[in-house]
């Protein structure tokens, strides 16, 4: 891919800074990637990945998140990692 407009714009914008607030909901990317595996699937390609990431979607509708914008998906891995891989906003950079 020459150009990746989760990392580059999305995750910037929303996920970094915590925020989660309505913008794509996981429920419609849970619905794209979905329709993108059953078709793959059709063609005879194993969709692995794909299905990996429903069913991480799936599990986030089943939580609750379904209307919430897909960087949720993001501060369900921090938490059950044990980690945070947001940035500090800039006020708190400059007092650390």
């Amino acid at each position: 891919m020459a150009w990746n407009q989760q990392f580059a714009v999305a995750l910037p914008k929303k996920a970094f800074l915590g925020d989660d607030s309505p913008g794509f909901a996981i429920r419609l990317a849970c619905k794209d990637v979905r329709l993108a595996c059953e078709a793959a699937e059709k063609m005879g390609f194993v969709a692995s990945v794909g299905r990996g990431a429903q069913a991480t979607m799936d599990r986030a509708i089943d939580m609750g998140l379904g209307d919430r914008d897909t960087a949720a998906l993001l501060f369900i891995r921090e938490k059950e990692l044990g980690i945070e891989i947001r940035q500090q906003p800039a006020s708190a950079q400059k007092a650390a």
